[in-house]
């Protein structure tokens, strides 16, 4: 069958939940999880990691704070410096951030590195439980999260299985005369239809439909996973940040930028049509209200993520031939002014100045995008070696 892990990315290690939720799924449907790989960054409640360590081996990696994990890459052959860029982050040093990119990276890294060697590793975030949300009265049905996955991930040419999720979705209900210039500058035009219908944008899923598989592009971070088997084509995640008015943002995409390099590399991703529940304003089944200063806030945090992602996605896409220099230059100037426009009519109709700041705030990451590509340069240079010395070892 393979070994088997879940891996989780998070702040603090301070609940049961979701980890819980997921290794009792995991057992009812008879699987056997051979590690809990947990990348924190500032604090565990030891009570808690306790009781985790009666359900499961657990293999907690801190961020700047893991020396099992430097050393058995120093003792496969990196350098300190390759090291440190792998698994280390200034950025929490100096912010008490770091990037979702590097938080999965070190997951898989601890993963690639068990001996014995972990075959399949499942992602699922702290704000997602394993069922489906099948209408809006809440009712919901119990899936096998790990066989649906395994289903497919287990197919000759796939390397990710991946599928959306039910639950209310990231950008809540909105109209206004240009909404969809505003979506458009936001490179989230498909979404138009859905945010401006009189629905409550909740996304649910008949039990009937999970596991309609297709191939797909877009991988979901909190509902994936990789078979680690195939590991010469897997590539890092990679997520930007970008500085703007003394503070750190973190783009938003780490998942995005792996759905385009994997069938590049010709390995296939499959959506399981398996649509995980997310609770995406940690209040369900309330529905989220924009007039809501912290539904606002939210939205706002998740459009300079986006406005992050997106000239890193563009750049890459310009360098590997998908889109012409004349194609990049162009989303550059349409996808600003279409951001003046709609972001100033969002910062009206909604009583929010902060939206007026977002095509400043993508100016300043397109400014800093040589900055983001050198970066990712070198982190692939590096993942070059890493996997050759993974590849001797196996």
């Amino acid at each position: 069958m393979g070994n088997i892990a879940f891996g989780v990315i998070t702040n603090n290690i301070d609940s049961f939940s979701p980890y819980c939720d997921f290794i009792l799924n995991a057992r009812k449907y008879g699987h056997d999880i051979q590690k809990l790989i947990i990348c924190y960054s500032n604090k565990i409640d030891e009570n808690v990691v306790k009781m985790l360590r009666e359900y499961i081996d657990l293999e907690l990696l801190k961020i700047n704070k893991n020396e099992k994990l430097k050393k058995q890459l120093l003792n496969i052959g990196l350098s300190k410096t390759e090291v440190a860029q792998l698994i280390d982050s200034q950025d929490l040093k100096k912010y008490n951030m770091a990037p979702y990119g590097k938080r999965r990276n070190i997951v898989m890294l601890g993963a690639l590195l068990l001996n014995p060697p972990i075959d399949y590793l499942l992602f699922f975030d702290t704000d997602v439980k394993p069922y489906v949300l099948n209408d809006s009265s809440g009712k919901r049905c119990e899936i096998d999260f790990v066989g649906n996955h395994l289903q497919h991930l287990k197919k000759e040419n796939v390397v990710v299985t991946t599928s959306d999720y039910t639950g209310y979705y990231i950008i809540p209900r909105l109209y206004f005369d240009g909404l969809k210039t505003f979506l458009e500058g936001l490179d989230k035009g498909k979404t138009y239809e859905f945010v401006k219908s009189d629905s409550t944008n909740l996304i649910t899923e008949k039990e009937r439909n999970i596991l309609n598989a297709k191939s797909t592009n877009k991988i979901l971070g909190g509902n994936h996973a990789l078979n680690l088997n195939k590991y010469e084509i897997l590539s890092p995640y990679y997520s930007t940040t970008y500085h703007y008015r003394h503070h750190l943002i973190l783009g938003r995409g780490e998942d995005t930028l792996l759905g385009q390099v994997i069938p590049d590399k010709g390995g296939e991703i499959v959506d399981i049509n398996t649509k995980i529940f997310h609770d995406t304003f940690n209040s369900f089944p309330e529905i989220p209200d924009i007039h809501n200063a912290d539904v606002k806030m939210r939205f706002y945090n998740a459009c300079l993520g986006w406005l992050g992602r997106n000239p890193f996605l563009n750049w890459y896409l310009k360098e590997n031939g998908k889109i012409s220099e004349k194609e990049y230059k162009r989303k550059i100037k349409v996808e600003r002014e279409k951001l003046v426009e709609g972001s100033y009519k969002f910062a009206e109709n909604y009583n929010c100045p902060k939206f007026k700041d977002l095509p400043e705030a993508y100016s300043v990451a397109y400014s800093q995008i040589e900055n983001m590509a050198d970066d990712y340069k070198t982190l692939m240079k590096i993942w070059e070696k890493l996997i050759d010395k993974i590849a001797q070892r196996r």
